[in-house]
């Protein structure tokens, strides 16, 4: 995979020129009480992320206290059985 990961969601994808990019960081933001939401978009665009081959390397996961007040913080074994994705690769 080279320049962006398609999600297969076809306005957000053209919306962002073919998909997420898949060089550099991803920041997603909301609000405290979607925390929740914002954790599970971002844990299964990792894990689509990793079934389309870009990359086996650590996640890292930045949280604001109040998201991690509101959302708690990911829980391993959901990671492993849920997403696919190791928790020992997760660096929060």
């Amino acid at each position: 995979v080279r320049g962006s990961l398609p999600t297969g969601a076809e306005r957000f994808d053209r919306a962002l020129g073919g998909g997420v990019p898949v060089a550099g960081l991803l920041e997603l933001h909301a609000a405290s009480r979607d925390a929740g939401a914002a954790a599970g978009f971002a844990l299964g665009l990792a894990a689509l992320a990793r079934r389309n081959g870009c990359g086996d390397g650590p996640l890292l996961w930045i949280a604001t206290s109040p998201s991690l007040r509101e959302a708690g913080r990911p829980y391993a074994p959901g990671l492993a059985t849920s997403f696919g994705l190791a928790p020992g690769r997760l660096l929060l």
